[in-house]
């Protein structure tokens, strides 16, 4: 992304001295090796801290901008959703709520974009920089704020007396702007701190929550890992019964390939797996063997672009092979290995090209779409 390139641009070398320590956190202030940089912009700072949450948890408390936000982030004033670009990457409003002279000083506000990604181990990266928007102009009684670069790193810790642990590094580097105390550095500073000690604030909030469930990215792939190892488990138990497979089981079976072809689910998702390694081959068996012998009609479905099977075809669909696309194995939490993917689970029927002058967005949101 051109987002990381000009961070890489901004911080040519990384080195970080640890600044102070407060609230339980540690803060640090990097050691850039540049002849100059603006008066008005400090260095960039970060807050480290461990939260006894799930990565998971941690990122969803990160991406609300609800009445939640105040009772651990007290940097924050109110924010708004401008626009939803796709479903990574958004522009948002925020108003901040800075506590260093406010009879004296005008408040700040922020137009910045936020782009987040989920990594293989489990860890979350989002990333904020300002950005000019046409929906997002200046506020009366405000400064507007300049975010130079920043954003949360999630990692998962190994836990702690069967209590999950994640390490939240919340990084920042603002120009806080103004025609006057925009250039005080003790004004710059303050008003940083105050900004990165929301690590401290979502700590104690997860401390002094006793029922909490962040929701999950895809509800109905829970569901189907805890049927699929419910049935793997009953299945283990028995001694020389061999009933005839219902269709129960067969989804079931189904569900623990699904889970086995995600690449994105957490930890305690792959200790799950562990249920059903040995009998995962028999499962997707005998779901092949059933789904072979359903018969859908599917002249119910059309589209306006034509199914063609052959390579040298255009403007047309055909569906891959599934042995072009590998996946994890069930040995995959051990050895890393991966293996064709086989057989899809679900067909592709029929396929809409739509054209116009103009950027679509939301198709599927749209009335009448067969998604809805």
């Amino acid at each position: 992304m051109s987002y990381q390139n000009n961070n890489n641009q901004g911080f040519p070398k990384k080195h970080w001295r640890l600044h102070q320590c407060q609230n339980g956190l540690r803060i640090f202030e990097e050691l850039v090796e540049v002849d100059y940089l603006p008066r008005s912009c400090g260095r960039a700072m970060k807050a480290v801290g461990v939260v006894e949450a799930t990565c998971e948890e941690v990122f969803q408390l990160v991406m609300r901008m609800d009445g939640t936000r105040f009772e651990w982030d007290s940097s924050f004033q109110d924010g708004r959703l401008v626009e939803e670009v796709d479903g990574h990457t958004a522009i948002l409003y925020h108003r901040l709520q800075l506590d260093w002279y406010p009879m004296l000083v005008w408040p700040r506000d922020l137009c910045y974009v936020r782009y987040w990604r989920r990594n293989d181990d489990g860890s979350y990266v989002v990333l904020f920089r300002s950005r000019d928007h046409e929906n997002c102009g200046p506020q009366p009684g405000y400064v507007r704020a300049h975010v130079e670069s920043g954003g949360f790193n999630i990692s998962p810790l190994k836990s702690r007396n069967g209590r999950p642990r994640t390490q939240v590094q919340h990084l920042m580097q603002i120009d806080l702007k103004g025609w006057g105390v925009g250039y005080i550095p003790a004004f710059q500073q303050h008003c940083l701190v105050h900004l990165l000690n929301s690590v401290a604030g979502m700590r104690e909030w997860f401390t002094q929550t006793d029922e909490r469930s962040a929701l999950p990215r895809i509800p109905v792939m829970v569901n189907m890992t805890s049927a699929s190892i419910s049935a793997n488990k009953a299945k283990h138990n028995e001694s020389n019964v061999q009933p005839a497979p219902s269709l129960q089981t067969n989804a079931s079976g189904r569900n623990s390939v699904m889970m086995d072809e995600d690449s994105d689910e957490d930890e305690e998702f792959q200790e799950q797996e562990e249920y059903s390694t040995g009998l995962e081959g028999e499962f997707k068996k005998e779901a092949m063997e059933e789904e072979a012998a359903e018969e859908i009609d599917l002249s119910c479905f059309s589209g306006n672009l034509p199914h063609v099977d052959r390579d040298n075809a255009r403007d047309c669909w055909t569906i891959s092979d599934g042995n072009n696309f590998r996946v994890r194995s069930k040995h995959f939490c051990y050895d890393k290995s991966k293996i064709p993917a086989g057989k899809h689970l679900m067909d592709l029927v029929a396929v809409d090209w739509f054209k116009d002058t103009k950027r679509i967005d939301h198709v599927a949101r749209r009335k009448g779409c067969a998604a809805q």
